[in-house]
């Protein structure tokens, strides 16, 4: 008898600490960011292939690496183009996804969205955690997306009904192949992800299954 008390004991004891946390993470309040791309991004999509952006009111998504010349570029049809040459500051948005890691990335991009003044237009994205921390730390002015640890994460925390504790730093979740894997999407916690108000870009084709602020990708 005294073992099922503890355990019962234990299993109070955790649905407890399990009811506080929730209830303190809904309680917190998320402020909303003010950002100037944030208020017109639902008017917005993205997309890769140059023929879009330039004739429609598509935004361009720049897939971007450091080449052994030590350029920023992106690919087209499988030819390497200078970034430096395709960004001239007139597109009313950019998504750069940063798909190398690289010591450099974030000064050779930080040096073209300075000299072309588009500090405002610019969102980022990467499966690489620490790089988007050191652009949020260094460039808190930029637009970041939710990097793959902070929505594993909240994936796992959702498990035991704690999603609200997630870490969701950045206000916008880009569901890209080469980002997010696919397999997660039914995994998410959307209703946090709507609780707090995120943007997400995904693909018209994406099933997600609620209502939300959503960018088409292409």
């Amino acid at each position: 008898m005294k073992i099922y008390r503890a355990i019962l004991l234990s299993i109070g004891a955790f649905a407890l600490v399990i009811f506080i946390a929730r209830s303190y993470g809904l309680n917190k309040v998320h402020k909303k960011r003010i950002h100037p791309l944030l208020s017109q991004i639902e008017t917005l999509s993205f997309s890769e292939q140059i023929e879009t952006w330039q004739n429609t009111v598509s935004a361009p998504h720049f897939k971007i690496y450091e080449n052994t010349n030590g350029h920023l570029v992106y690919k087209i049809n499988n030819q390497e183009l200078l970034l430096s040459d395709a960004v001239d500051g007139n597109e009313p948005a950019y998504l750069f996804s940063i798909i190398k890691e690289s010591e450099r990335v974030n000064y050779l991009l930080s040096q073209i969205i300075t000299n072309n003044k588009i500090e405002d237009k610019v969102i980022i994205s990467s499966p690489y955690r620490n790089v988007l921390m050191n652009i949020r730390n260094l460039r808190p002015r930029w637009l970041t997306t939710i990097s793959p640890n902070e929505l594993f994460l909240s994936i796992l925390l959702s498990k035991v009904f704690l999603a609200s504790l997630a870490p969701l730093k950045s206000e916008i979740l880009l569901l890209d192949k080469n980002i997010i894997d696919p397999e997660w999407i039914s995994e998410i916690p959307w209703q946090e992800i709507k609780r707090r108000d995120k943007f997400v870009i995904t693909s018209e084709a994406t099933n997600i299954p609620i209502k939300l602020s959503r960018i088409r990708l292409h």
